[in-house]
């Protein structure tokens, strides 16, 4: 049995990207929302999420090969202080905390906020806001 990977974090880009929520706060050209599975242009308009860092460990349970994972979602931001963030966070936790994805060959068991940090970044000669939220993700192959 293969894991569940190559379709967990598509899911994870799925599920913030069309997010109606989501699209009306940070509305993409495409119609989706602006979420990122790789690193931005230069030009990126603000705000946006990019999925970032990711991991995996077995977690096998009675038999069943089960992986779980994480996946780091990082907000940017350049207006100054932390409201517009938190606004965001506040739409992917709605979306992500406890969604539930139907995955070919394996269960979907949960999908958990393990932190969140509010940090501030000086990149580019300006000043940025930037949110990192980490979710675990559980899933058993069926």
């Amino acid at each position: 049995m293969t894991t569940s990977e190559a379709l967990v974090f598509p899911a994870v880009v799925d599920c913030l990207a069309n997010n109606a929520a989501l699209i009306a706060f940070i509305p993409h050209t495409d119609g989706k929302a602006r979420v990122f599975d790789q690193n931005t242009l230069e030009n990126q308009v603000f705000p946006y999420l990019v999925i970032g860092g990711t991991t995996f460990v077995p977690h096998d349970v009675f038999g069943k090969l089960g992986q779980e994972y994480t996946v780091t979602i990082h907000g940017w931001s350049s207006k100054s202080g932390k409201l517009e963030l938190v606004q965001m966070h506040n739409l992917v936790h709605t979306a992500l905390n406890r969604f539930d994805a139907s995955i070919t060959g394996h269960h979907w068991i949960y999908c958990l906020l393990e932190f969140s940090e509010l940090l501030e970044e000086h990149d580019r000669n300006i000043d940025l806001m930037h949110k990192v939220e980490r979710y675990r993700i559980l899933t058993r192959e069926v």
